[in-house]
């Protein structure tokens, strides 16, 4: 975004004496800025007075009007190098700044002419709707072998009945220490014994897709019908 520069202009009245206690002379002076349409968001214009003998900085509100902030800074000290600070916010977010350091003399209005920089724009804001969601995983209802004891290189009828919550499509994943699976992703389908007799784990994996349960079953492998 282009730097744009706003004026303001700083119309003040200082008091006689270096001194801030006791006050000789009271001072009345007005602020005024303009505010170009680029930045019409502008929410709060902030003026302070600072010195090397002023302990504490004069700070003043100005109030926005329209296109315009005004509002006065009374009470400064007369005197040389009074730096004048100004600070534009959009909310809490600083969008310029200026100073000009001038001599405030006593019994005296002098205009301060001060350049705001404003190169940074506010930040954009929006709306956002948080949804929390919720998934429950897959349950496995039941698991069985038919048969449950195998000659070897014989074949076992396994199927596995899981549900889910949420309605979630479920997937399906076979696998075991040894032999082969028809299909390894169907619900239903038959495992081939190996050659070799033996107590085998059979594994049934079930997802819906974000959560993994699984169980597993014995399948007893022997080189005779029981």
């Amino acid at each position: 975004m282009r730097s744009i520069q706003m004026l303001a202009l700083l119309g003040l009245v200082g008091c006689g004496g270096v001194e801030r206690e006791p006050v000789n002379a009271v001072g009345v002076g007005m602020a005024e800025v303009a505010i170009p349409l680029e930045i019409a968001e502008i929410t709060d214009v902030v003026v302070a007075v600072s010195a090397s003998d002023i302990q504490t900085p004069l700070v003043a509100h100005l109030a926005i009007i329209s296109e315009m902030a005004t509002g006065l800074i009374a009470g400064i000290p007369a005197g040389l190098d009074r730096t004048f600070s100004v600070h534009a916010y959009v909310g809490a977010v600083l969008v310029c700044t200026g100073t000009e350091v001038v001599e405030i003399v006593a019994d005296t209005r002098v205009t301060v002419s001060v350049l705001l920089d404003c190169s940074v724009p506010p930040p954009a804001v929006g709306e956002a709707e948080v949804v929390a969601g919720f998934n429950f995983p897959p349950e496995i209802l039941s698991v069985t072998a038919t048969p449950s004891s195998v000659v070897v290189g014989g074949t076992v009828a396994v199927e596995v009945v899981g549900t889910d919550a949420d309605g979630d499509a479920l997937t399906y994943l076979w696998s075991a220490t040894d032999g082969t699976f028809d299909d390894p992703s169907a619900a239903a389908t038959n495992w081939t014994a190996p050659t070799v007799e033996g107590d085998y784990s059979v594994t049934i994996q079930v997802s819906d897709g974000t959560t993994t349960v699984a169980i597993t079953i014995i399948i007893t492998v022997t080189s005779s019908p029981a």
